[in-house]
């Protein structure tokens, strides 16, 4: 016998010795006891008149839960977040090196593009009249322009969107005579400002939406192709004494409001018209113009113009010698400086594409390739400049892609007789 069995005996033994025998007695006065109750009414029964929701037992969450939903709330809102960011455009920094987009241009009245490599020329803004000085934003999302009747009469500034919709007025009723041969329109770092000059000299900034639209500066002189400062203090401009036909041009800068308006390079006078195109160094502590000429025969340098900590400005010839340069811009890495240069002993002359180190040394050629008198500037990679065929404005107007490695130089038709003084590419995000 296991010693569960035994167990079991035990049990059923002290029942039957000490459990009761015989049947219970009390039903009767058991029942009659509840016919003396008296019945609940309905309404005391909550599932009579209360949602059957609320009278169902309570379930007890886990505590988990809440958390897993609020995670999967956040990922909602991450891949949402995501999907709004993926379908915005970058938008490269202001200055310094970004992704080269388009190739801007005026030609026989239209604002045009070509792509880098010189592919996919196409009109952006053909509108009635004239349309001329093209200039993409520091973004590159937009592009301004002068817009008139016909070349020479006064003019509207628009803006227009980087493909050339939406079209904008900036200056409202008010229309200028716009000089060709310096750029006439620039972009404040940020965009949300334009600065441009007119004939005869007057210095006006509008907002990038069209309003607040005002002059700058006292009527002491005359103040041509501003260019706004990379941290958005100054404004870089040709001065130049009322009424003089470009023999005292010099550099100027003054600030966005009109105050410290103040000469950096003072002209030398006489025979070359000199400080005109000035050029910012990215990180907005130089300027560099061509200087000299004050007498025929006598040879135009590369200076800079420095400003110190203190604001104050100091200026040197950094390439100097006896040959003529002309029109320096800044690379967009600013380690170096492009300019023109007039070949010694060509007759017809002959003009080249000059590089140098930011300092002023180990000046060398880019290119063999003869270019024109016009600006010139460097695209937002810094592998290629961008220059004017030599010739006239007209039908035979060329643009040249000059690359810095050896390779074959782009040329892109641009017949047309305006924009001499535009040199420009788009912008884009690496």
């Amino acid at each position: 016998m296991t010693a569960r069995r035994d167990v079991d005996r035990v049990i059923a033994l002290w029942l039957t010795e000490v459990a009761p025998e015989g049947h219970v007695d009390y039903l009767d006065e058991t029942l009659g006891a509840l016919d003396r109750v008296r019945q609940r009414p309905a309404w005391m029964s909550p599932g009579r008149w209360l949602p059957m929701q609320m009278t169902l037992p309570r379930v007890v969450v886990p505590r988990a839960a809440p958390f897993l939903a609020v995670l999967a709330l956040l990922l909602i809102g991450l891949i949402v977040a995501l999907a709004i960011a993926g379908g915005q455009k970058r938008l490269p920094a202001p200055f310094g090196l970004a992704a080269n987009g388009l190739v801007t241009f005026e030609s026989e009245g239209d604002i045009l593009v070509a792509n880098a490599d010189g592919s996919g020329r196409r009109p952006l803004v053909a509108a009635q009249g004239t349309q001329w000085s093209p200039v993409f934003s520091r973004h590159g999302d937009r592009i301004a322009y002068w817009s008139a009747p016909k070349l020479g009469d006064p003019a509207s500034l628009f803006v227009a969107d980087a493909d050339g919709t939406d079209a904008r007025l900036m200056t409202g009723e008010q229309t200028f005579v716009v000089a060709d041969g310096l750029p006439a329109v620039n972009w404040s770092p940020d965009d949300r400002r334009l600065a441009f000059s007119s004939d005869p000299g007057d210095l006006y900034v509008v907002n990038a939406e069209g309003s607040d639209l005002h002059w700058i500066g006292n009527p002491t002189h005359q103040r041509l192709g501003p260019v706004w400062s990379p941290d958005g203090t100054l404004i870089a401009y040709t001065g130049q004494p009322l009424g003089d036909p470009y023999s005292q041009t010099s550099s100027w800068v003054i600030a966005p409001d009109g105050r410290n308006d103040s000469e950096v390079i003072s002209a030398e006078g006489g025979f070359e018209i000199t400080n005109v195109n000035p050029s910012w160094s990215p990180d907005g502590r130089s300027l560099l113009v061509h200087t000299g000429g004050a007498f025929e025969g006598d040879d135009t340098d590369i200076s800079i113009a420095r400003r110190d900590a203190a604001g104050m400005w100091s200026h040197q010839v950094i390439v100097g010698g006896s040959t003529f340069d002309f029109h320096p811009s800044w690379s967009n890495s600013g380690t170096q400086f492009s300019f023109i240069r007039v070949v010694e002993g060509s007759d017809p002359e002959k003009l080249v594409l000059m590089v140098a180190d930011a300092d002023g040394s180990h000046v060398r050629p880019v290119s063999a390739v003869e270019i024109g008198f016009a600006a010139q500037c460097w695209s937002p990679d810094d592998r290629f400049i961008r220059a004017a065929a030599p010739g006239e404005a007209g039908a035979g107007r060329t643009i040249l892609l000059i690359p810095l490695d050896g390779t074959p130089v782009v040329e892109i038709p641009a017949p047309g007789e305006a924009s001499k003084g535009v040199c420009q590419m788009q912008r884009l995000a690496p």
